[in-house]
């Protein structure tokens, strides 16, 4: 019997030389991001984190929110970003350039594991550098790489794709920890367990020799450990590490009618649905997305559910084994969002970047079978004014995140109803000092969420610095009523207080800020000085030697300086006084 002919190997490229152009092409496209600014979330996870300045804080770290060293409670445990900024604020403080360049880096590294993974997945050494090429230029990945506080994802997949590959390895004990570090990095991590369930029943290689021949139950219950692992994992999210004591189903919840199950899923549709447009066509991208809840009634809604079910349908159908597990990636990724449990948020770009890692290997071998259909020269033509149409999105983009106001402006232009964005724009207006035009940016916060804490906390701000104290006291007050936990406020409070010569409202306030932040230093400056304009000068030194302590500033030890001279301590009323003048 004649033997059937070897089928033609295509050469492979060396492994060195394809990651070599993977970084090149991410750093053409991320060059020009390095001169960004530290500004939204990220002043409270960086700038304003005490947690920060010194690792006598690492207990707090793996122990409280991820928000908590900057004064804000939420329900997100982040330890290891956390501890990964901690270490970068030790070399480089405040300055943007170095967390910068590390969340690029965290890219290209992603970019790379990704490529590994496809390249075992595929067998294809082309293919795989493909899919990362497009997951690492693509511009819907631009939010998470310019946004510092985003970098947490990079890490979560980073971690997953290191679990994916170790396990594939044998390395199972070290896959496991990978898996939990990607948990502890952000909640998405949990994603990679249905991720590896899948890929114990849908083996994704086209070679038969890679196929299991276990019973399918067999290979699902080979993931006992990880499902040991989320399952501890959980519990100490619903008890220990659960800040906010909410229920189950109530993580970021939004209430109404949103809050029925078929309404978020119908709902999700219609982010799918643009989640498709941005991925096909990435232009008119900006932060802080929107999208009004679906009803049962809305037709648009029901139409994108058959839109995006028709794609999916068609992307399944024209694809390999291979393809097919990338669209269940993009599908298991997206589990998190998709309405299961509800969210706080409904579309946001940066929700993509897990996903993406497996949908671009369906892009790329699906792009592949279409330009073989072309000449060389017109399919490498193509190629090249696709990926330079991407170069050319995420350097321009890229512009917008080099200067919070133009950020702020971008948002505001592709989302008008952002009460954040129009707050923070008015918050950069205060600080330049423009204070007609943060007044004005403020009110439109107000406008769109009237009962928003940060903005009636800043036009308090507004109506301080314009002279109106009374006035700013109602505000900070409103701010307080709004949010009891917010911390700025009750200190603004507190300090406006002092100035009307209420010294005792001052101290309780200063105290109640003290009680949602312990460590918030400019709360206990304002409870030291308040003791001492009531006469307590001993009492006063505790406080204002703890607020030292967290954030050594000239302030703090000029008011030092003046208690220890008022209780006639000259030589530390004068170490003070230097100590002052060695911050300013």
């Amino acid at each position: 019997m004649k033997k059937p002919p070897r089928p033609v190997e295509v050469p492979q490229p060396l492994r060195g030389r394809l990651l070599a152009l993977l970084l090149l092409a991410g750093a053409i496209c991320y060059l020009n991001s390095l001169p960004g600014t530290i500004f939204w979330d990220s002043e409270v996870l960086i700038l304003n984190n005490v947690f920060l300045r010194s690792f006598s804080y690492l207990s707090k770290i793996w122990t409280t929110s991820v928000m908590a060293g900057g004064g804000e409670i939420t329900n997100y445990y982040r330890p290891l970003p956390v501890t990964l900024l901690l270490l970068e604020y030790q070399l480089w403080g405040a300055k943007a350039l170095g967390y910068h360049v590390v969340s690029i880096l965290l890219h290209l590294g992603a970019a790379s594991l990704l490529f590994l993974w496809t390249e075992k997945l595929t067998r294809s050494r082309w293919s795989a550098f493909w899919a990362a090429l497009l997951f690492t230029v693509h511009p819907i990945q631009n939010e998470t790489v310019n946004y510092i506080d985003h970098f947490e994802g990079i890490l979560a997949l980073i971690f997953g794709l290191a679990a994916l590959l170790l396990r594939r390895r044998g390395f199972r004990l070290c896959a496991l920890a990978a898996l939990g570090a990607s948990l502890i990095c952000k909640e998405e991590g949990a994603v990679f367990l249905p991720i590896l369930a899948l890929l114990e029943l849908f083996r994704p290689s086209d070679d038969p020799k890679a196929q299991d021949s276990r019973p399918w139950i067999a290979r699902l219950w080979s993931l006992w450990p990880e499902v040991m692992l989320f399952g501890a994992y959980v519990l100490l999210r619903l008890t220990a590490f659960n800040f906010l004591q909410l229920q189950p189903l109530e993580f970021g919840a939004q209430k109404g009618a949103y809050a029925s199950l078929g309404l978020r899923l119908l709902t999700f549709a219609k982010a799918l649905l643009t989640y498709f447009r941005l991925l096909a066509l990435p232009v008119g991208l900006h932060f802080d997305r929107d999208m009004a809840p679906a009803s049962a009634a809305d037709p648009a809604a029901w139409g994108a559910l058959l839109l995006a079910g028709f794609i999916l349908l068609m992307l399944w159908r024209l694809s390999s084994k291979p393809g097919r597990w990338g669209i269940l990636w993009f599908l298991a990724a997206l589990l998190p969002y998709c309405g299961l449990v509800p969210f706080n948020n409904i579309l946001a770009e940066h929700f993509l970047y897990i996903p993406c890692a497996g949908l671009f290997l369906t892009a790329a071998l699906l792009g592949q079978r279409a330009l073989a259909s072309f000449p060389k020269p017109l399919a490498g033509a193509m190629l090249a004014a696709l990926l330079g149409f991407y170069a050319a999105q995420n350097i321009r983009r890229n512009r917008d995140w080099q200067s919070p106001e133009r950020i702020y402006i971008s948002t505001l232009a592709g989302n008008p109803g952002s009460y954040r964005a129009a707050n923070n724009l008015g918050a950069e207006f205060f600080r330049m000092s423009r204070l007609k035009e943060a007044r004005a940016a403020f009110d439109a916060a107000l406008r769109a969420n009237p009962v928003y804490p940060p903005a009636l906390n800043n036009i308090g701000a507004v109506e301080e610095a314009e002279g109106r104290l009374q006035e700013a006291l109602e505000w900070y007050l409103k701010s307080g009523k709004a949010q009891p936990t917010y911390s700025l406020a009750l200190k603004n409070a507190s300090g406006l207080y002092l100035k009307l010569n209420r010294a005792a409202d001052a101290q309780r306030l200063a105290r109640d800020a003290l009680a949602v932040q312990p460590e918030y230093a400019e709360a206990w400056q304002a409870l030291g000085a308040s003791l001492f304009n009531q006469g307590k000068k001993k009492e006063a030194l505790e406080p204002l030697l703890k607020a030292a302590s967290i954030a050594p500033t000239a302030e703090i030890y000029g008011n030092l300086a003046l208690v220890y001279k008022s209780l006639g301590e000259k030589e530390k009323a004068e170490e003070a006084r230097r100590r002052a003048q060695s911050q300013k």
